[in-house]
């Protein structure tokens, strides 16, 4: 009985949301307006590099599509151009994952990973140590996060 019960309120629920017509109105218009404005400069546009550049940080055509200003670019694989958007500000997403081990007081500390998180999330640290301060000793990894920086 309940599943006859529960295939006629589907059945039901159906036929209502279909016979009867509905319009998606928006909530709000976004008006740009540059005499109300209250930036006084603007210095640019851009993208946060973060996590999408350390998946296609050694792709080329990418860096050309999203920070030059070229008529047309082909992406790898596409078989049209699309214009290159110019952006002149990149934010860097500073690596705060590391597999190392570091020995605090003799209490040997690493960061603990989930492995609920996907990979391209894995952001390479470039200070390996953080009991060492200095820039020119082993406790710092200058060669990290090598396809963020290349994008």
């Amino acid at each position: 009985m309940l599943s006859i019960r529960m295939l006629t309120t589907a059945a039901l629920g159906y036929v209502l949301v279909l016979s009867k017509p509905f319009q998606i109105n928006a909530d709000y218009t976004v008006k740009a307006d540059a005499a109300t404005t209250m930036v006084s400069s603007w210095d640019g546009w851009g993208t946060s590099l973060c996590w999408w550049a350390n998946v296609f940080g050694d792709r080329e055509d990418i860096a050309d599509l999203l920070f030059t200003m070229t008529d047309t670019v082909t992406l790898n694989g596409s078989t049209s151009s699309l214009p290159a958007l110019g952006f002149t500000i990149a934010r860097y997403n500073i690596g705060g994952s590391a597999n190392n081990v570091v020995d605090d007081s003799g209490t040997e500390v690493s960061m603990k990973t989930s492995d609920k998180m996907p990979a391209f999330k894995f952001m390479e640290a470039f200070w390996l140590d953080w009991m060492s301060k200095d820039p020119a000793s082993t406790s710092w990894n200058w060669d990290a996060d090598a396809k963020q920086r290349k994008m």
